[in-house]
C-alpha cells in the first residue's frame, strides 16, 4: 500500500512512537551545506595568572555551616559576604568561644595582679611585662571572635570581590582553625595555551578561535566565553609552537588543567555537517539515523571528515533535504534490533 508521505515500508525501517521520542529527548535537523571551519586538533594547558587564587580558612576549629545552598564553581562574591559559619558549639571540647572568654578573664586577672605586684618589687619586671603580653594576645584573639560571633557561630567573610573557584569541605565537617574551606579567585584572566606540532606553522595565521575541553566534559568556544587570541609563537621549541587565548577568569575553570583544543580557522567551502552526537559508531563503520517520517527511521552509513569539536564534516552518505536524528541517536539504535516487517505501511 502507498504511503501518505511518499515512501513504503520496508525491512530497513525502525519505528520509534512520538511518545518515546519526547521520552527519550529524540531531536533531529535538516541536512543542508554550510560553511565549515578548517580545525588543527592539538593539546593544550589553561593556566592562570600567579596570585590571583586565595584560600579562604577557618578562623577557629567547628563545624562548617555555609551560608548559602547555591554555592557553585564560578559564584560571585561581595566583598564582606559571609561564605560559612563556625560552630562548636555542638562538639567534644565546648564552645570556643567560651574557651577564648575564659583564658581572656584568666590572663586578665594575672595581668591586674601582677601589676599591683610589680610596683611593690615584689615581682621582677621582666615577669610583669611576660604577664601583660599574655593579657593583650588573649584579649585580642577574644575580642576578634567575639565581635564577630553571631549566632550561627563565628563568620567566614570575603575580602574585595571574588568568584567562588572550588568549596574543599562538605556542609558540616569539623574542620581546625587555619584549615582551607574554599579556594577564591579575584576574577581575572586565564590563558588557554595550545602546544602545535610545527608541521602546522603555515596554517597558524589563520585561526582566529578556539574550542577546548574542560575536566567535566564540557566543551567551551573562546569567543563565546567573551575571550580572544592574544598571540601565536614564531619560532618552534622542541618541534611545538604555542597559539594562547585570553580567557575571562569567572571561577568556572580550573587552572593547571590540560585539554584537548580545537584551533579553528575562518570559515572555508560549505559542506555538510551535523553534531558529533549524531554519529553512532559501531565497530569502526560510522552511521545515523534518518528520520522518513514521524515515527520512522532508517539507519545510514556515512563517511565522515573533519571534525570542530562540536560538528563533524559528513563526506558520503547524505544529501541536502534529509532530516537526521542529532540527539538520542542510542535510543533510535537500541530500537533497531526490532525492525520493521517488510510490507509494514504506516499513515500519517
Amino acid at each position: 500500500m502507498a504511503e501518505a508521505d511518499g515512501h513504503k515500508g520496508s525491512s530497513s525501517e525502525i519505528v520509534f512512537d512520538e511518545h518515546r521520542q519526547e521520552l527519550f529527548g529524540v531531536k533531529s535537523e535538516k541536512v543542508s551545506a554550510a560553511p565549515f571551519s578548517s580545525v588543527i586538533h592539538v593539546g593544550g594547558e589553561i593556566t592562570g595568572a600567579p596570585g590571583d587564587d586565595r584560600a579562604a580558612v577557618a578562623p577557629s576549629a567547628g563545624m562548617v555551616h555555609f551560608a548559602a545552598t547555591s554555592l557553585t564553581a564560578g559564584s560571585p562574591l561581595s566583598d564582606g559576604q559571609v561564605l560559612a559559619y563556625i560552630s562548636s558549639a555542638s562538639i567534644s571540647g565546648g564552645d570556643q568561644l567560651t574557651k577564648l572568654k575564659a583564658g581572656y578573664e584568666a590572663a586578665k586577672a594575672e595581668y591586674l595582679r601582677d601589676s599591683a605586684l610589680v610596683q611593690d618589687n615584689i615581682i621582677q619586671r621582666n615577669h610583669y611585662e611576660q604577664s601583660r603580653l599574655a593579657y593583650v594576645n588573649a584579649k585580642t584573639e577574644y575580642e576578634a571572635v567575639a565581635g564577630s560571633r553571631s549566632g550561627r557561630g563565628i563568620p567566614v567573610k570575603i575580602s574585595g570581590k571574588s568568584y567562588l573557584r572550588s568549596v574543599n569541605v562538605a556542609e558540616g565537617e569539623y574542620v581546625e582553625a587555619g584549615q582551607t574551606i574554599a579556594v577564591l579567585t579575584k576574577g581575572s584572566t586565564l590563558s588557554l595555551v595550545a602546544d602545535v606540532p610545527a608541521r602546522h606553522a603555515a596554517a597558524l595565521p589563520y585561526v582566529r578561535d578556539a574550542r577546548f575541553s574542560t575536566p567535566d566534559g564540557r566543551i567551551l568556544t573562546v569567543s563565546e566565553l567573551g575571550g580572544k587570541l592574544s598571540s601565536r609563537a614564531l619560532r618552534a621549541e622542541d618541534g611545538y609552537l604555542s597559539v594562547s587565548f585570553e580567557l575571562p577568569d569567572r571561577g568556572s575553570l580550573v587552572s593547571g588543567c590540560f585539554s584537548e583544543v580545537w584551533l579553528i580557522s575562518s570559515p572555508d567551502r560549505e559542506v555538510i555537517s551535523l553534531p558529533l552526537g549524531s554519529i553512532v559508531e559501531e565497530q569502526g563503520v560510522s552511521s545515523v539515523f534518518v528520520r522518513l517520517d514521524g515515527e520512522c527511521f532508517e539507519k545510514r552509513e556515512v563517511r565522515t571528515g573533519r571534525n570542530d569539536g562540536l560538528r563533524v564534516e559528513i563526506l558520503q552518505g547524505l544529501k541536502e533535504g534529509e532530516e537526521v536524528v542529532t540527539e538520542g541517536a542510542i535510543h533510535i539504535r537500541l530500537a533497531s534490533v526490532s525492525a520493521v516487517p517488510a510490507g509494514h505501511s504506516h499513515s500519517h
